[in-house]
């Protein structure tokens, strides 16, 4: 699965900021993978989320623009899992 978020920005007034609480466009890649036995008894699902792990921002700004630091939230990086 290919997501793709286009280039915004964090606050209403961003120009309190400087314009800089913004997070230009990127596209994350996800991947999963599964086998399910012929009698459908058992199941092995292979997953990696941020495949390529992208580096990128889910939230800027908030309480800390405030106080004059703006604040940030990473998202998640590269994740892989068995079940």
């Amino acid at each position: 699965l290919l997501t793709y978020r286009s280039e915004h920005y964090f606050e209403d007034n961003n120009a309190q900021n400087g314009g800089s609480l913004r997070q230009g466009g990127f596209a994350l890649l996800h991947l999963r993978l599964g086998y399910r036995s012929h009698a459908g008894i058992w199941e092995l699902v292979a997953h990696v989320g941020n495949m390529l792990d992208r580096d990128y921002l889910t939230d800027a700004g908030n309480v800390g623009g405030t106080f004059g630091f703006p604040t940030s939230v990473r998202g998640a990086p590269r994740m892989a899992g068995l079940t």
